[in-house]
């Protein structure tokens, strides 16, 4: 995935970069927008960069993100929380009836959202999974 954005600041091994979050209903016809856009509200956030080609305060420059990596983030985030839901379901019928699967479902459906928020912090402290791989201008 690439995407346009601007240095903001410079570190040692890497940069923050402001980019405008790409939205689903990006060009859409509708000039005041749709809801969900209007609920968005300030459309600009920061990530992270390698900064391995020097980009300086102010410079434009495209980044990259591999692929894979979205997936990876992705499958965490929409399937993670769904089989764990499901999971604890099927546990919760085993252990009984009534209210209990729908408890235990609810249980795995958050651990789901704990365990991603952890494994991404983390992995977001340990690598730089976007990469400054042009500058635009200076």
């Amino acid at each position: 995935m690439r995407q346009i954005g601007r240095v903001i600041e410079v570190h040692d091994e890497y940069a923050l970069v402001e980019v405008s979050r790409q939205a689903a209903c990006e060009g859409c016809h509708n000039a005041e927008g749709c809801t969900a856009c209007i609920h968005l509200g300030d459309k600009r956030t920061t990530a992270k960069a390698d900064n391995t080609l020097g980009a300086s305060v102010g410079d434009r420059v495209e980044l990259e993100t591999p692929s894979g990596t979205v997936i990876l983030y992705a499958a965490g985030v929409f399937l993670l929380p769904l089989a764990l839901g499901a999971a604890g379901y099927a546990l919760g019928t085993l252990a009984g009836d009534g209210a209990i699967p729908y408890v235990c479902s609810l249980i795995g459906f958050a651990a789901a959202f704990g365990i991603v928020w952890l494994t991404l912090n983390r992995r977001a402290a340990r690598r730089l999974d976007v990469k400054i791989v042009r500058i635009i201008e200076g």
